[in-house]
């Protein structure tokens, strides 16, 4: 890892970001320059994104490409290309509504009436059929309870069916018919041309829509320049007909919810019927279908098995049909679906199983937008622009990065690649040093590639800020260019690395599936764990089924885990059971953990029985992780390992208070502490694995251990030692310049203390660069060997002492090093601090975000530096 530390102190670390590149018409002559500023931000890549570009794949288009494929060229960046005229990818630039409408999407929906018997030659009517839509089977099933509880055993009906009538003898007792009905009409009014995921000829619609072009224009640019596709949110997008039941919302849509339209092709049908754990030998399976809405004794398994071959479906037609196409053609594959609140397993926005979803790509992938997570609310859920206002911050804090590490570890063909797109949709009160949090926030998780959202080429432009150049308004720009390259400098520094996780969490789709609604959410399974310092993967049956144990550990594609936890459900598939079995058998230990109360029977499900509260206990017990600390759960703690080198990233997550404390690793001797946002390389040793950890909120550090050369090592400092020097209180001359609107500073205060440029009492609509000059007075005899702390400052500072500049901080500390700056006499300092647009600009997205104070609010102070 030396080489790579090298790397990054002379900044030849690699590219890990590639920004969304938003393209509207009649901007072409401004492209050169805009890829310019992409280039000037530290980001080496960009993802073109018709947003929605109205010539998408005509002779406008081509010709803006060209433009873009050029610029990068010159500039040695890469191009991926967002693969759809509008997201959510499915639209296929229209060529459905244009020209094949027979490969619009499908979906199921169900008719019912409730009859009463005995009753010979009762009749029901047929219900009432809109366009392209057909009775797949007409059924009854006796009705078990005074609820909507069905039977198992069912008598068929669809030859009874005349005209507009349905023949039956009811035999005593209370029925339900069911008409199954195949339907178009099953998404949102804006999707109904959208294609199916589920068939591989409508899927590949999408690719002769998009990517073929793409190729005839600019094979010479594949494998080069053009590094790949994006596809944006595809998903199920299924919709409640508000006949039956009550809508629970698209992020919740599952089975098991009356009224819901299911996803459907014709082929499900018979590979359903295969599936183990149904085997209809009858092939009667559209005779089970009721059961996809209503209660049965056997309905678990019928769910499941529909489950499992539509999301199997996704991956053989949609994802690895489209992944193989790229790499058939020299570029890679990547994106995300809608994962929130735990819709990446359900059929609302989401497409039913995560790892199948994404399994065809190169790269795993997540979003964080609509302040889905929000700094220091790990233990809190926050309000957010997204569905029912809320984000739930079990799911968002603790499974969302997660899904897509363990996704790009156990996939070979990813290597460890974990992408998120980021930034987007929290309003322009989203601040640089709000940004800071969260790419540590998902570094410190694994996370290693990044799609920040958004460069666009209208200002202002209402859709889904921050933007990040802003036709030259934003203030915050400058401070963006020092994130993105710390970004790069640490991914690189850990993607060289990999993560060591000592347990795994079972992704527990299927037990939702068979068992809503009484299953266990594996968000708290894996809240419990981060909190006490015990990192994991969360791994599908799927990766499972071909894991070993080996030593005692399981063993996924090269990483091992020490333990696996299993949120417990009232039923799971029998291969899982089986397989759960077999591990405890092999003594690896498996752990079911339940709420509290008991929602199956023990033995159903292979494990040994835990609850939230006495899973660490046990886990500790028996020795299956290491422990770093006592408490300091706010101390996120990723180690990442090689051959020799292990690198341990910190990060502070919270953001009320610092934190000076004691951890032990299970590592010792000389280390470097590496701090890449302040350019802070000093040398530290252990001899027992016992290191101090001083951080302030927003502040991460590296530790890592290697085989150093001798050469290397004599060459860094060592650790520095801050203590406060009792100095006077400094006044301030203010200046302010408007960003995007003034070229020059205008002062507006003189021997001023400090305060909030945008409180009440200053200028509120002020979005700009704030000025702050004074002088400090040393006389010959006096300590030079100095630092100076800004502390609170709102939002991003750059520090000049007597004309020479001392760089960019975009979060606490606030700190430089004044050492070889300071002279004898009068030294002017001059601190420019810039703030968010959310002063000028006013949209609804910054209504949901904690507006900070603007500019220099101190206390300012200067310590003394020991080494």
């Amino acid at each position: 890892m030396e080489s790579r530390i090298k790397e990054i102190i002379n900044h030849q670390e690699e590219n890990y970001l590639f920004p969304f590149f938003w393209m509207h018409s009649g901007e072409t002559e401004k492209i050169p320059f805009r890829v310019k500023k992409v280039y000037e931000s530290g980001c080496r890549a960009l993802c073109v994104e018709s947003r929605p570009h109205e010539a998408f794949c005509e002779d406008a288009w081509w010709q803006d490409m060209e433009i873009i494929l050029k610029e990068a060229e010159k500039y040695g960046m890469k191009v991926w290309i967002l693969d759809d005229k509008h997201f959510p990818t499915g639209y296929a630039n229209g060529i459905l509504e244009k020209e094949d409408q027979k490969e619009r999407r499908w979906f199921l929906r169900e008719h019912h009436v409730d009859v009463a018997g005995p009753m010979q030659e009762a009749a029901v009517l047929v219900p009432f059929l809109k366009e392209e839509e057909q009775i797949l089977e007409a059924v009854a099933y006796e009705r078990i309870d005074s609820e909507d509880g069905l039977s198992e055993k069912f008598i068929r009906l669809t030859d009874h069916i005349q005209e507009d009538f349905l023949f039956f003898d009811v035999p005593d007792g209370f029925y339900r018919i069911f008409f199954v009905i195949k339907t178009r009409l099953g998404s949102r009014e804006n999707q109904k041309y959208y294609i199916s995921n589920l068939s591989g000829t409508s899927a590949h619609k999408l690719i002769q829509a998009v990517y073929e072009p793409h190729y005839q224009h600019f094979a010479r640019y594949f494998g080069n320049t053009i590094a790949g596709f994006f596809s944006d949110e595809p998903g199920y997008y299924t919709v409640h007909n508000r006949q039956w039941g009550y809508d629970q919302g698209e992020y919740y849509h599952t089975l098991g919810q009356p009224g819901l339209l299911l996803p459907w092709e014709d082929e499900v049908a018979g590979k359903m019927a295969e599936h183990e754990e149904l085997a209809r030998k009858d092939k009667k399976i559209l005779c089970e279908l009721p059961k996809l809405w209503y209660a049965a004794e056997d309905a678990p398994k019928v769910r499941l098995a529909y489950m499992d071959t539509i999301t199997g479906l996704w991956y053989e037609n949609f994802s690895m049909q489209i992944g193989e196409w790229c790499r058939a053609h020299g570029v890679e594959y990547t994106g995300h679906i809608i994962e929130d609140m735990d819709s990446h397993q359900r059929i609302g926005s989401g497409a039913g199983h995560y790892f199948r979803s994404l399994g065809g790509q190169d790269i795993s992938g997540v979003d964080i937008v609509l302040h889905q997570v929000m700094p220091g609310y790990a233990d809190h859920n926050a309000a957010s622009i997204a569905e029912k206002g809320s984000a739930d911050r079990r799911f968002f804090h603790y499974i969302l990065p997660k899904l897509a590490v363990s996704l790009a570890r156990v996939e070979p063909r990813m290597a460890g690649r974990a992408m998120c797109e980021v930034f987007g949709a929290y309003g322009w009160a989203e601040s640089v040093t709000f940004m800071k949090w969260l790419m540590d926030f998902l570094l410190v998780r694994g996370v290693n590639h990044f799609v920040p959202h958004a460069f666009t080429d209208n200002f202002p432009d209402p859709d889904c800020p921050p933007h990040f150049y802003a036709q030259g308004n934003n203030p915050q720009f400058e401070g963006f260019t020092v994130l993105m390259n710390y970004t790069n400098q640490v991914s690189h520094l850990l993607s060289g690395l990999s993560l060591y996780t000592e347990g795994a969490i079972l992704y527990s789709a299927e037990g939702e599936w068979m068992s809503t609604p009484e299953y266990v959410s594996m968000n708290d399974a894996a809240k419990t764990l981060y909190d006490a310092h015990v990192d994991y993967d969360i791994l599908p049956a799927d990766v499972l089924g071909q894991a070993g144990i080996t030593d005692g550990k399981l063993v996924v594609n090269g990483h091992e885990h020490r333990f696996l936890v299993v949120p417990q459900a009232a039923d799971y598939p029998g291969k899982i059971k089986r397989m759960l079995k077999n591990f405890m058998e092999e003594g690896f230990p498996v752990y079911l953990l339940c709420s509290g109360k008991k929602a199956g029977k023990e033995e159903d499900i292979p494990g040994q029985m835990v609850t939230l509260d006495s899973l660490i206990p046990e886990l500790e017990r028996k020795g299956l992780f290491h422990k770093y600390s006592q408490g300091d759960e706010s101390l996120r703690i990723g180690r990442f390992c090689g051959k020799n080198a292990e690198c341990f990233m910190l990060f502070w997550e919270d953001i009320r208070k610092e934190t000076d404390t004691v951890i032990k690793l299970p590592r010792s001797g000389r280390f470097l502490r590496c701090e890449p946002l302040s350019g802070k390389y000093s040398r530290d040793f252990t001899s027992d694995g016992r290191i101090t950890v001083q951080l302030s909120p927003y502040q991460s550090q590296l530790i890592l251990f290697d085989h150093f050369t001798d050469e290397f090592w004599d060459s860094l400092s060592n650790r520095e030692t801050w203590v406060m020097e009792d100095r006077q209180e400094f006044l301030w001359d203010i200046s302010l310049k408007e960003q995007g609107k003034e070229d020059t500073f205008r002062k507006v205060c003189e021997k001023s203390s400090l305060f909030n440029i945008t409180g009440k009492d200053g200028w509120p609509h002020f979005s700009g660069k704030m000025l702050y000059e004074t002088t400090l007075t040393l006389k010959e005899t006096e300590e030079r060997r100095l630092g100076i702390d800004l502390g609170n400052v709102g939002q991003t500072a750059r520090l000049k002492v007597n004309g020479r500049d001392l760089g960019v901080r975009i979060s606490p500390p606030y700190r430089w090093n004044l050492e070889g700056v300071l002279l004898s006499g009068e030294n002017k300092m001059e601190i420019e601090v810039a703030n968010t647009l959310t002063h000028r600009v006013h949209e609804r997205f910054s209504e949901y975000m904690q507006i900070s104070p603007s500019g220099l609010m101190g206390p300012v102070t200067l310590w003394k530096i020991e080494q």
